[in-house]
């Protein structure tokens, strides 16, 4: 979500330092907090908080998210704010999806409809390792809806249901900006 800040002050920008537009915006007591991570954009008075630069977004799940009575299941993994765009996605699983009779596990990134629209199924039931990773480079937007799209995860499961799964867990980053 795109945090925004209407400036009901004038504040004195020019030539100020990156590290010193924290502590000037603090001064007009805003009602969004601010992070290290965060990029100020000034647009028609209004301070906003995140967009234009790409941004990586890290969501961690494991077997228990994924569970079902079934063979597929997508979740949301986060929403995505109107006028997204979508980068680059980077799947790593930092312990395998196992158990019961599943022999194979897939996982992909994409919306509702198209749940391989950002990343193809990457096989997370092989073992974890350092090198074991996907980035998919599909650069798409979405809808300038204020709503945002749900970015989904999609989980596959071979011969057993997702239930049946006792173990795993996987990262998955998204590499987004928000068209201004």
């Amino acid at each position: 979500m795109v945090d925004k800040l209407k400036v009901t002050e004038t504040l004195p920008l020019i030539d100020c330092q990156p590290e010193d537009i924290d502590s000037l915006i603090q001064t007009v007591n805003p009602t969004v907090e601010l992070t290290d991570q965060d990029t100020i954009t000034v647009l028609n008075d209004v301070l906003v908080a995140g967009v234009g630069v790409p941004r990586w977004v890290k969501v961690t799940k494991d077997y228990t998210d994924f569970a079902t009575n079934g063979l597929t299941n997508d979740i949301e993994g986060f929403l995505l704010p109107a006028g997204g765009v979508i980068h680059a996605v980077k799947i790593k699983q930092s312990t395998e999806f196992t158990g019961g009779g599943i022999t194979a596990y897939t996982l992909s990134v994409g919306i509702a409809g198209d749940l391989t629209k950002y990343a193809a199924a990457f096989d997370i039931f092989q073992a974890a390792g350092d090198t074991v990773f996907e980035v998919s480079d599909t650069v798409d937007g979405e809808t300038h809806d204020a709503a945002g799209t749900s970015i989904r995860l999609a989980a596959t499961s071979v011969t057993a249901n997702l239930d049946q799964a006792t173990a795993g867990e996987v990262d998955v980053w998204i590499l987004r900006t928000v068209a201004i």
